[in-house]
Parts: structure tokens; sequence; C-alpha cells
């Protein structure tokens, strides 16, 4: 590791990465590489630092950086007569963190906010489900429709079929990332934009930099939700453009990777 002159460290698990770090600088050894090894630090909270985001930074400069999208890999799928809205999801995956005396969670405690969602919209929502002790039984009971996460997510093209033939994604975000409001966003809700289809997805601060109202709805309450919906409905095609244009524009791979050597003072290819 330390043989490369300049090392790029890139945060996906924003506020559960730095919550975990050492408060003082450590040293790499086998099987963990200290982001106090790295030159430079970037991150999907895009929010990290500003005065209101909870994350610590340990004296690094977390630079912010977005999923990149290689748009030739997913194709817009434009199939009006999907009636669900899915998403992939897994129910606790590695628990909470407890920081400075706050409790940072994963989508489970988010989720049951949202429980009676159904009785307002109707039965249109539906989760590819993971995850041990996932309570499958209570969220159909509340008129969720719940499918296996495997059979969704067994290979790239099952993958993009799930996204494919849904009507777009609804989706809630770690808890640790809605009390931070780090400006994390989800690379699956990346490829749902990519494949044009709309999203409603809970706002992380999110919403601060990328243009939301058509094709991205970022919710905070259930009446955000039901709205969300109801304009997706009003001109479905017009919300698939928005989303795929949102793709291209904000999640390229060629701009993101490129302002990220750029930032780094790399060479860029042409």
């Amino acid at each position: 590791l330390r043989d490369c002159p300049k090392r790029i460290f890139v945060d996906i698990d924003p506020g559960f990465t730095q919550f975990k770090m050492s408060p003082t600088p450590n040293t790499s050894c086998a099987g963990y590489a200290s982001p106090y090894d790295f030159n430079f630090h970037f991150t999907f909270g895009e929010r990290i630092g500003k005065p209101d985001c909870l994350i610590p930074t340990h004296g690094l400069l977390w630079q912010p950086f977005r999923q990149p999208l290689a748009r030739e890999l997913i194709q817009p799928r434009y199939t009006p007569e999907a009636k669900r809205f899915t998403t992939v999801m897994s129910w606790a995956a590695y628990g909470s963190v407890d920081y400075q005396g706050v409790t940072y969670g994963q989508k489970n405690i988010e989720m049951l906010k949202f429980l009676d969602l159904p009785q307002r919209v109707g039965e249109v929502f539906e989760i590819a489900l993971g995850g041990v002790g996932a309570p499958a039984q209570q969220l159909g009971a509340s008129g969720w429709i719940i499918t296996e996460a495997l059979a969704a997510t067994r290979s790239v093209n099952a993958y993009l079929d799930y996204l494919g033939n849904s009507r777009g994604e609804f989706s809630v975000a770690k808890d640790g990332y809605v009390k931070t409001r780090c400006g994390w966003f989800s690379d699956r809700t990346v490829a749902y934009l990519a494949s044009g289809k709309p999203v409603i997805v809970q706002d992380t601060g999110f919403s601060e930099f990328l243009p939301c109202g058509e094709g991205l709805f970022a919710f905070q309450t259930g009446d955000d939700i039901v709205r969300a919906v109801e304009k997706v409905g009003e001109d479905y095609q017009h919300n698939c453009r928005a989303a795929r244009r949102i793709a291209e524009e904000y999640f390229d791979s060629d701009k993101v990777l490129r302002a990220m050597l750029q930032a780094c003072d790399l060479p860029v290819p042409r």
C-alpha cells in the first residue's frame, strides 16, 4: 500500500466509516487499510464537513464523490404497464453504531415509520427483502408486497430485469444517513434512474445538490410520498425521461472519475 505514491480512499458508507475510525491517526495492518494512510479522501456523503452534518472528519478533507455510472451497461426500459414501485433491501445489515451518546441505525428503523403507507396509496410497493429477522409477515399484513432478495440479485441480468420491470423505486435510507444528513445517495437508485425509472427515496440531504421534483423525488414524510406517487402518475413518460437524464448528467462515470483524477492532480485520459 505504501509503495503507491498517491493513495485514494473512497468512503461508500458515510458516517459508519468515520464513527468507527480511531480519533487519532493509526497505521494500516494486515486486513485493514487505515484511512490515515491515504493521500486523498472521497465520500458518497456529499455534506460531510458542513456545520449541520454530525459526522466527524477526524481532521481529514472528505471530498464529495458520486456513484459512477457506466451508461452503456444500463439501458432505459419503458414499462408504462408496470404497477409496482420496488426496491432491494437488507433489513438490518450490520446493525447500529453508537457515537457520542447517539445511536445510528439501519434501514429497519426508518422503514417502520412508514408501515401504513400501502393503506394510503394502495398495494403498489414491493420489496425484495433480505436479512436476518426481517419481519416479512408483518410487512405483508400491512400491504407491502414481499419477494426474495436472492431472486432479484442472483446475477447482473436478474438485477437489471428486476429494476427494468418496475414502475419505479421507493426506498427508505439507513437511519444513520438520515440522522446525519450526510447527503448519501444509493448506487441502486442510480441504476433505477439509468433504467429510466422514477425514484421516490428518503432525503439524506442530497436534495441540496440533485434536482428533485421530476424523475427524482426526495421525501421526509408520508405526505411527501403520497404526492410523489401522484406526480409520477400524472405524466409517467416525462418522469421516466427525467430519471434517465439525471443519471446521465450527474452520475456519468466519465464526469465523476475525471473530476476525481483532477482533484488528485493525476493524469486524465483523453
